[in-house]
């Protein structure tokens, strides 16, 4: 019996937000097919009636993650009070909880690195997702800070992955405590207009 349309979307759906987890996880090399196909009660073979091969799959992972990171961000931003937007995004971001749980939290500090030494159609994924991020975190900055329009969310993104990223690499907890509440305080004193 063939499966319905619908059917067939929510089983897509499955695998990415699988892979998603387990590629920030684990890394994505480090995650083979039958392994991924097997956590969402799959077979191998099904995998190619989804995805022409891993890269196509890696692609998607990198365009939903950042999705669904801007949507938690845009959560926090619409429950915060007019003009804390930039220090409820940062608070957000830069915690102990989002340090520690990677395979919950945004895929650029998790899939960055290996992402950088991908295929063209994986980075060019991954580089749609950050424009687009850059392009929701941008209304929320004050300009002026830099010439172009739009600078300030891209220091604000590249600083909070950047600082994410050595708070995990660290075996120090209270220095990666120390990165996280350090950077937290600069966004907030530079970018809160």
């Amino acid at each position: 019996m063939r499966r319905s349309k619908e059917e067939k979307q929510r089983t897509h759906k499955r695998i990415v937000e699988e892979a998603a987890r387990q590629f920030r996880a684990k890394g994505i090399n480090e995650v083979g097919i039958a392994e991924l196909m097997g956590r969402v009660g799959l077979t191998h073979g099904g995998f190619y009636a989804h995805f022409s091969n891993k890269d196509a799959l890696t692609a998607e992972v990198c365009i939903e993650g950042v999705a669904q990171t801007q949507a938690e961000l845009l959560n926090v931003v619409q429950q915060a009070p007019a003009g804390t937007e930039v220090a409820a995004i940062v608070d957000f971001y830069l915690t102990a909880s989002h340090r520690d749980h990677p395979a919950r939290g945004c895929v650029m500090p998790t899939l960055a690195a290996e992402i950088a030494r991908g295929p063209a159609e994986v980075r060019t994924a991954f580089t749609r997702g950050y424009n687009e991020f850059l392009e929701r975190l941008t209304p929320f900055l004050p300009e002026g800070t830099f010439k172009e329009q739009g600078d300030e969310a891209l220091v604000v993104l590249a600083g909070m992955v950047g600082a994410m990223l050595l708070a995990r690499a660290i075996n120090d907890s209270e220095e990666s405590e120390r990165i996280l509440r350090v950077n937290r305080e600069f966004y907030t004193q530079v970018f809160s207009g």
